[in-house]
């Protein structure tokens, strides 16, 4: 799966509440899982592994 952010990575961190800088750590943590960037291209090249880690639960979703 993959997907251009649809704004600059800058302004997501902003909206998010958070620095570029610390953005860019939250996207390097998430490697493990199957995420790369590249750019404004977002690669999940394993979904599952991401559902994992989100641990979703009908009871909050």
């Amino acid at each position: 799966m993959e997907f251009t952010l649809p704004i600059e990575k800058r302004r997501l961190a902003s909206s998010l509440g958070m620095t570029a800088e610390n953005l860019s750590r939250a996207f390097k943590t998430l490697r493990p899982y199957g995420v790369e960037t590249d750019g404004a291209t977002v690669t999940i090249s394993d979904p599952a592994d991401l559902i994992t880690l989100a641990k979703p639960t009908p009871l909050i979703d």
